[in-house]
């Protein structure tokens, strides 16, 4: 049998081609060998150590975890506000004269129409007096006239006169009698008068400052309400409502009224607050906040803040049987150091609250605490 012709050497081994190669170049080319190989020996003995480094990375950490139980958690929003009196009265002197009493004292708890002062009445008397005579007379030629005209002795036109004349003098009467009335100065509301403004012997004028009394029970607050919560504010109906000055105490609110307009400068719709004041505890221009809940989920599942890690997406470490596991999750309402999960997770779960920050997804762990309540994980 004839064997095929083939151009060129035939092909031997690599390694065999490879060895005559480096023995043809001599003892250098030996050496480069053998430090090569020295090389690659060291660089295994490295890889070898860092994969024991790993391995002892990965021994179990110490962990704290939660245990995702239902909570509620509520939307809230603490708002600046200042107080004022429910009513705030300037009492002025609706007629001229000297004060011949001063009645009214600072600080003084007045009943409606308790009488505050009282000035000169001498000249609104004699008005008086004389607009009565006046009248009296203007009746009894009324009635004349009257009688002649069905006697027909007196004309139409005399009897409307004596019948204008009559109401002329009424409506002056009345108004003399007005002004004596005014000669004593009431207080138009019950209050507190916060302010006196007048002494004994002084002579006022039409329309001059007697007292300022205030209503303080109930107070009201008022607070401004930023655009983007006026939907939410616009259905709530209780407030609480905390006083610093008090000593931070809290007392509950009830809406009056939220403001149809915005406040041109600030562009904050101002919510009034109506707070019961029976021991008049509570002052006006005091400052107060203002906690509104705008929203509120019961039974929600809810943990600690400081257990989510947030980078491109918010995780937490979920453990389970001694092994960690990262978790994507989805964030809802956040209250304080607290986050609602709106999926995610699940009640029941146990998620990692202290030495999430030192483990690694699939690294075991070891559970020293399991708490219930996400405050007690700080402790």
């Amino acid at each position: 049998m004839n064997t095929p012709y083939t151009e060129g050497p035939i092909k031997r081994p690599l390694a065999k081609r490879t060895l005559r190669a480096i023995l043809g170049y001599g003892v250098p080319a030996l050496v480069i060998v053998l430090l090569i190989v020295i090389f690659m020996a060291r660089k295994a003995g490295v890889d070898t150590r860092r994969q024991a480094e790993l391995g002892q990375d990965q021994a179990a950490v110490n962990v704290v975890t939660y245990t995702v139980a239902p909570r509620d958690i509520s939307d809230r929003i603490n708002l600046p506000g200042t107080l004022s009196a429910w009513v705030n009265l300037n009492v002025v002197s609706q007629v001229a004269g000297e004060v011949l009493e001063k009645n009214a004292r600072d600080g003084a708890v007045v009943k409606k129409n308790e009488k505050l002062a009282v000035i000169d009445s001498r000249k609104y008397k004699n008005a008086y007096d004389a607009a009565n005579a006046s009248l009296e007379s203007a009746l009894a030629t009324q009635q004349r006239l009257t009688e002649l005209y069905r006697e027909q002795l007196a004309s139409k036109s005399d009897l409307d006169a004596a019948n204008a004349a009559v109401e002329n003098y009424r409506a002056a009467m009345e108004t003399a009698a007005l002004d004596l009335d005014r000669c004593v100065i009431r207080a138009p509301i019950a209050g507190i008068i916060n302010r006196v403004f007048i002494e004994k012997g002084q002579v006022l004028a039409p329309g001059q400052e007697v007292a300022e009394i205030l209503q303080i029970d109930p107070v009201k607050v008022t607070v401004g309400i930023p655009e983007s919560d006026v939907p939410s504010v616009r259905g709530l109906e209780e407030f609480t409502v905390t006083i610093a000055a008090l000593g931070g105490q809290t007392f509950s609110g009830k809406k009056h009224f939220l403001s149809k307009t915005a406040d041109p400068m600030a562009r904050l719709y101002d919510l009034e607050i109506l707070v019961k004041n029976p021991d008049a505890r509570i002052l006006p221009d005091m400052f107060a906040r203002v906690n509104v809940v705008k929203k509120t989920v019961e039974n929600a599942v809810v943990i600690p803040l400081y257990a989510v890690t947030s980078n491109a997406v918010h995780t937490v470490m979920v453990e389970k049987e001694g092994m960690v596991h990262r978790r994507e999750v989805t964030l809802g309402i956040t209250e304080g150091f607290n986050v609602e999960i709106s999926s995610g997770l699940a009640f029941g779960e146990q998620v990692v609250v202290m030495g999430q920050k030192q483990v690694a997804d699939g690294q075991p762990v070891n559970v020293t605490r399991t708490v219930t309540d996400p405050e007690a994980a700080m402790q």
